[in-house]
């Protein structure tokens, strides 16, 4: 029993005993309030929060940083509050008919993480057939795409291959499982269509002028660093030439100089005639003949009034020529 004294102002005493029943209510129980620490990726929405226990009739309220944020009704089970952002975090229990509330056990703290800051080398040049190493730098691990033209998209430095312009996005994520993105370029420049001109045919012995096109500079196997270049070979040769256009990609392109053999022409040995006299010269040493008289066979007649001198132009089958002299002495009587 419990007894009460009252004093009024003029200090008469008054007591009274009544039975008095007090009801102690329990406090909700305290439960683990999930992790100490845990974080999202910057534009993510947030971190779960997880109870991991609740009564039936308590209400659970979570605090950011010391203010009350949103409260869930207790199932008998775990709780989930979701999306939750960065902060510092704590939770009780409070009895929805008694008002007995309990500070939940831990504290939490949800951690922003920056995005990685994902490099590249840059947009690339290449010229077509050519390759190109890609390079990424700021995460630990790389995914590029399109694969096209890729030695390994997974790797930081694939190389690139491309047959045309494409444009390479890599995906890179940091040790944390946040992740960013980069793009670069690689423009792939046509070569030049090198042409090293018709094959030739020459006489042993002839020059053959050899023209090359398609580009804006040349590069001869000879040497020659012009688009026109002059050469005789003495047997059947190929020359290339290397063709560069204004993006400085090369192409090549070859060109047959065939060499056809050169008769040895014979005008036979030097002779001496009477005044009045004729006498037989006869060249060897090809298929056809030209003398500087005009005539056309191997052998002809002259009767040569003063000493002279005699050409014959001898042509084989490839129709290469040479040409040789005989001199006529004239005898005085």
């Amino acid at each position: 029993d419990y007894t009460v004294t009252v004093t009024n102002a003029g200090n008469c005493i008054s007591e009274s005993s009544e039975p008095v029943t007090i009801t102690v209510n329990p406090k909700p129980n305290a439960y683990n309030l999930g992790r100490t620490s845990s974080y999202y990726c910057a534009g993510g929405a947030g971190v779960s929060i997880t109870l991991d226990n609740s009564q039936v009739g308590v209400n659970y309220q979570l605090y950011k940083n010391g203010t009350g944020i949103s409260v869930l009704v207790g199932t008998g089970g775990p709780l989930q509050w979701d999306n939750i952002p960065f902060g510092t975090y704590t939770a009780d229990g409070e009895n929805a008919i008694t008002g007995c509330t309990t500070t939940m056990i831990g504290s939490m703290s949800v951690t922003e993480r920056a995005l990685p800051v994902i490099t590249t080398t840059g947009n690339q040049v290449i010229c077509q057939g050519q390759s190109v190493t890609i390079q990424a730098g700021g995460a630990v691990s790389y995914t590029w795409s399109p694969v096209t033209g890729l030695s390994n998209p997974i790797v930081a430095d694939p190389s690139a291959s491309p047959t045309s312009t494409i444009n390479y996005t890599v995906v890179g994520v940091d040790a944390f499982g946040c992740q960013n993105c980069n793009s670069l370029k690689v423009t792939v420049i046509a070569l030049p269509s090198a042409n090293a001109g018709e094959d030739l045919t020459i006489c042993n012995g002839n020059p053959a002028t050899l023209v090359a096109s398609g580009g804006t500079s040349y590069l001869w196997n000879t040497g020659g660093a012009t688009a026109s270049i002059s050469v005789s070979p003495s047997s059947t040769s190929t020359y290339i030439v290397t063709v560069t256009n204004s993006n400085n990609c090369k192409s090549v392109d070859n060109v047959q100089v065939s060499v056809n053999p050169t008769p040895t022409a014979n005008a036979g040995v030097d002779k001496s005639v009477c005044k009045n006299s004729s006498t037989i010269l006869t060249a060897t040493g090809g298929a056809s003949y030209s003398w500087s008289t005009t005539e056309t066979t191997a052998s002809i007649s002259v009767s040569p009034v003063i000493t002279t001198t005699y050409t014959v132009t001898v042509s084989n089958a490839f129709n290469c020529s040479s040409s040789d002299n005989v001199m006529v002495t004239v005898l005085s009587n």
